[in-house]
């Protein structure tokens, strides 16, 4: 019998996590094997194993040598083709991390499951350029980015991205859907995935997993990262004193989505001369699934059309924060605020604005056990009664009354 694999390669922000969360060890999964590395999401294993893979040293963590990351690459490699050697007659390998890979490597990922595979089939969903880059701003953001408003960094670079499966398994074996509700079947990413593939699950185990913000929600997040100044992708890692901090603000994020309002959105004419620079790119994708990825949509009164748009709080979103920090804020200025360097006070005054307290406090709810200003420990920010309180106890700790802030 002739076995088979169906690698689903992203794209990114393409509903990814849902199929990965409603097919990872379903006992209700048929017609396939879906290959378990030990979570739904296989991007970590397949990047360990092809890609160049970076693990972070830290004072509680040895450099990394090359030889070691020589024997994690092979133990990774071994661990995957044990896994996908188990499998059925036809296996499912889904990692979006997968478009990440260089043209070499994905060669290299081919070989690999050649010794265990008959035949490949990729398939990804291509997303137009215009919410991908509203997408992935949001997942850069909630990652611990600090939301700017970087082009080149958002932009999918489609050719670079998937050509490279063409070339690796062949153009017929490669099929890229864009990811349109009119094309998916019955409007979800996750039953025309199976449709695609042919494998079947009970409808009632589809789930929805990793959700857009609204804009109010976006808008409270990007002022907390440029409040707090530090980037938490990288800080808990290599600081002690910030362990535990990415739990933290994994439960802030999780409650910063719950903040209703209309979705982020940019403004057509924010996009349209960057885009206009993309033209080759975007003929390329747009032949190659036959749907032109180059729509902006229609303006609203709710679009983005500058940095200041994204950092303006609306009454529900200081309605939210006030509800939450304990602290009661003012109306909004008329005019977009500005974010402070943390070396620099408050316009107003430390001791007389309500923004720096609201987002402090806000912060030690969660407990957020560190300050920008000083980095201090969470040991000195320990058993904090009430809310209203956690500002004063801060600025005592601290050598200073400058607390980095969110001002008029």
């Amino acid at each position: 019998m002739t076995r088979r694999c169906i690698l689903h390669a992203g794209m990114h922000k393409t509903g990814s996590t849902s199929i990965q969360n409603s097919l990872y060890r379903n006992p209700t999964l048929e017609g396939a094997t879906y290959v378990d590395v030990g979570v739904p999401n296989a991007s970590g294993a397949l990047m360990q194993a092809f890609g160049q893979w970076r693990m972070h040293s830290s004072p509680l963590r040895p450099a990394i040598t090359p030889e070691f990351r020589a024997f994690r690459r092979q133990v990774s490699r071994q661990q995957l083709g044990q896994e996908v050697a188990k499998g059925g007659p036809c296996v499912i390998l889904s990692g979006e991390d997968a478009c990440r890979l260089e043209p070499a490597e994905v060669q290299d990922m081919r070989q690999l499951l050649r010794q265990h595979i008959k035949e490949t089939h990729v398939i990804a969903y291509v997303r137009d350029a215009k919410g991908y880059m509203e997408s992935i701003y949001q997942q850069l953001l909630k990652g611990g980015g600090k939301g700017l408003l970087l082009w080149e960094v958002l932009y999918p670079r489609y050719r670079f991205t998937l050509k490279k499966f063409d070339l690796a398994f062949g153009r017929e074996h490669v099929t890229l859907v864009p990811f349109q509700t009119s094309a998916l079947a019955e409007g979800c990413v996750v039953r025309d995935f199976c449709q695609r593939t042919g494998v079947r699950i009970d409808p009632s185990t589809v789930l929805r997993a990793n959700e857009g913000m609204s804009r109010n929600a976006t808008a409270l997040l990007v002022n907390y990262r440029r409040l707090i100044g530090m980037d938490t992708r990288y800080g808990a890692a290599l600081d002690p004193a910030l362990h535990g901090v990415l739990r933290v603000e994994s439960y802030m994020v999780h409650d910063f989505l719950q903040v209703p309002g209309p979705k982020l959105r940019f403004a057509p004419e924010l996009l349209a001369d960057f885009l206009a620079q993309k033209g080759e790119d975007l003929d390329w994708i747009s032949q190659r699934i036959g749907h032109d990825v180059r729509h902006l949509g229609s303006a609203s009164a709710d679009d983005i059309h500058c940095d200041a748009d994204i950092l303006r709080l609306s009454p529900e979103a200081l309605d939210w924060l006030a509800q939450r920090s304990g602290v009661a804020l003012p109306p909004p200025p008329p005019s977009p605020p500005t974010c402070c360097l943390p070396s620099k006070s408050c316009a107003n005054g430390p001791s007389s604005g309500c923004w720096p307290r609201a987002w402090v406090c806000l912060r030690s709810n969660y407990r957020l056990g560190c300050l920008r200003v000083r980095r201090l420990p969470c040991a000195n920010l320990a058993l904090r009664p009430h809310p209203a309180q956690a500002a004063d106890r801060i600025r005592s700790t601290c050598s200073h009354n400058s607390v980095a802030c969110c001002c008029q």
